[in-house]
């Protein structure tokens, strides 16, 4: 999925690093099978076969490192295995959740915990190679994070060619102009005040989308400059933003700040824990105990005796004889008006 949407921006990309990078990786590890898996639920085309050949695929990639001289493409390559290895591990994830027999969840749950430990043993600790595991959780964000770090690197491998060829500033113009375009809208805003303080686009400081000015500028050609609406994309507007969201945000600021949370949480699960099993005991207590049926059978009883109570009662309150008791036991109210003197 091209984060660029013009064919003019796909046109420029696909000649550039990180589109080939993903291109060639993506198809070697058949991503496709994964995701048909996941999201149209074509189980079929994923199977063990995929995992080994994955497994394969990826050591090729992770001892490529050594092979790159510059030691900001190898930590490119480092996060986007990193990236690939967490969205692999999210569709599975998906994956078990199309299952609704335990046996099969489990099996697919045995499944994610083995290729989460062999992921490890893939990120070996390789002082020479400096690349290791940075599991995140996969999510939309994330999917930003890496349209922005490939978006640096292809702008940084464009700024390069133009010192040997000044010709191809507009080429860099145009695909800087596109992407600025692309990340910062004229209503872009960041949602989650998080995103600010712990600086998610942050990749370094000339790749971030909380410095906009110097991550979408670049040097080497004259009288080429972008017009930047914004310096930094701002957080939304509270009333852009769910009662829910703002109160989450404002119970973030001080939850970090409880002592013994997780001990908190932990016991507050037990108890809940304990009284839905008590809840549970008691129903079957209820339904099938000679406890359960002596008191089914003292309802039955309260409530015969209770309807037959009010059948008596209607056939008294029908009876002329006991009008005449509820009237002599009535007291009489007189309604007045004070006599205005004339």
């Amino acid at each position: 999925m091209s984060f660029c949407l013009s064919p003019d921006c796909e046109s420029i990309d696909e000649k550039l690093p990180s589109s080939k990078f993903d291109k060639e990786f993506t198809k070697k590890i058949n991503l496709e099978a994964l995701e048909n898996a996941a999201i149209y639920k074509k189980l079929s085309e994923f199977d063990e076969k995929w995992l080994q050949n994955f497994y394969q695929i990826f050591l090729e990639y992770y001892n490529s490192i050594l092979k790159e001289s510059s030691i900001d493409i190898r930590n490119k390559i480092c996060r986007d295995l990193n990236y690939y290895t967490d969205y692999v591990l999210y569709l599975i994830d998906e994956i078990i959740n199309h299952y609704e027999q335990i046996n099969k969840r489990n099996e697919f749950k045995r499944f994610r915990n083995n290729i989460r430990y062999q992921v490890k043993l893939m990120f070996p600790e390789n002082e020479n190679v400096k690349c290791y595991r940075d599991e995140k959780e996969h999510s939309f964000h994330a999917y930003i994070r890496k349209k922005l770090d490939d978006f640096c690197q292809n702008r940084d491998h464009l700024v390069s060619s133009v010192h040997s060829d000044i010709g191809k500033c507009d080429i860099l113009l145009k695909y800087v102009k596109e992407q600025y375009d692309n990340f910062v809208k004229d209503d872009t805003c960041f949602s989650e005040n998080n995103i600010q303080k712990e600086k998610i686009f942050h990749i370094n400081d000339r790749c971030t989308l909380h410095d906009i000015p110097r991550t979408f500028s670049f040097s080497g050609c004259d009288n080429h400059e972008i017009q930047y609406r914004i310096k930094n994309i701002p957080l939304c507007p509270s009333e852009y933003i769910s009662i829910f969201d703002n109160f989450a945000y404002f119970l973030s600021d001080y939850v970090g700040d409880i002592p013994n949370l997780s001990k908190i949480v932990e016991y507050t699960v037990y108890v809940s824990v304990v009284i839905l099993g008590m809840s549970i005991l008691f129903c079957i207590l209820y339904k099938f105990s000679p406890l359960g049926y002596f008191l089914r059978n003292k309802k039955i009883k309260d409530e015969m005796k209770q309807n037959v109570n009010v059948d008596i009662m209607e056939m008294l309150e029908n009876s002329s004889h006991y009008e005449n008791i509820q009237a002599q036991n009535t007291p009489y109210h007189i309604s007045y008006h004070k006599i205005q003197s004339s």
